[in-house]
């Protein structure tokens, strides 16, 4: 053990403790302690929530934009026109009952998907028919669907986001909301000049397919909390151990610990843990430099 700190006070001991600091401190600057997660690709997936939350809003400026005109086409008086308004929110009251339970029980990321393509069929069924009853079915069915979106949203923001930035992801999620009113009522009365109020409805319905399908394209980490906050423990765990210096409560101890390879043996950087051994222990600075080694197990 002796030989073991005339090594570590040598300058092959200081060389050896500066490469292997350096070789961790590159594992954190490639890692972070987020785990892995690329901060960009989180930028693109909530810019991707946010144009989403934005859509399935458009249809809340549509009907108001055109509403003389589908009274007229459709033979709707003013009292069947507010049932229409209210469906939507009566299905948002009734899929938030049971909304987080299927994101529970399935991958939040497929359950988006869906519920954007279901919320597209439900739209499209509005300036298909002139059957009140089915306008009554698709108002209630798309505020069900809206409602995967309206509780996925803020809670992703909560659980994923920078903590420089969760404030104002927060702030722009809750804006896309008049923002998606304030579009629809744009484009409808666009569309109305030249044409018919339907293409506002064909044009949301449309997007919304692309758009669900994107979701399926990022990796399932970014959607899992439990995948998610174990990459962050990992990292942090293999951070705080590889940074640790090694202290014994005796020198048989350390031998007990440390072996020299052979061939190699003065040399610092031979020095590995014994088999099926890894560092948790600190190696007091009063002998010499602390030689930053791996956290990892070595199957020597």
């Amino acid at each position: 053990m002796d030989d073991y700190h005339q090594i570590l006070d040598s300058d092959d001991g200081k060389d050896c403790y500066d490469q292997n600091r350096e070789a961790d401190l590159t594992e954190f600057k490639r890692y972070g302690r987020d785990g892995g997660i690329n901060k960009c690709l989180l930028t693109i997936i909530f810019i991707h929530a946010f144009c989403t939350n934005i859509l399935i809003n458009f249809d809340h400026g549509t009907i108001p934009a055109a509403v003389t005109h589908i009274k007229t086409e459709l033979d709707i008086d003013n009292a069947n026109m507010g049932i229409l308004g209210s469906l939507v929110y009566a299905g948002i009251t009734f899929g938030a009952l049971f909304t987080a339970q299927i994101y529970k029980i399935f991958n939040p990321k497929y359950v988006l998907s869906a519920s954007l393509i279901l919320n597209a069929v439900s739209l499209i069924l509005f300036p298909l028919s002139q059957k009140f009853w089915v306008l009554c079915l698709s108002r209630a069915l798309v505020g069900v669907c809206q409602t995967f979106t309206c509780v996925f949203v803020p809670i992703w923001i909560d659980i994923f986001a920078p903590k420089s930035r969760k404030t104002i992801w927060l702030t722009l999620s809750q804006l896309a909301v008049p923002l998606g009113v304030v579009v629809g009522y744009s484009i409808t009365s666009i569309c109305m000049l030249s044409m018919s109020w339907r293409v506002s409805f064909y044009i949301q319905s449309g997007a919304f397919v692309p758009i669900g399908l994107l979701f399926l394209l990022y990796p399932n980490k970014y959607f899992s909390y439990l995948e998610f906050n174990s990459n962050k423990e990992n990292i942090d765990n293999n951070l705080s151990e590889s940074r640790s210096k090694y202290s014994y409560d005796s020198e048989d101890d350390a031998d007990d610990e440390f072996q020299f390879l052979e061939g190699e043996t003065g040399h610092p950087c031979s020095i590995q843990p014994k088999r099926g051994e890894s560092f948790h222990r600190k190696l007091s600075t009063s002998r010499g430099p602390a030689v930053l080694l791996s956290s990892k197990r070595y199957p020597y």
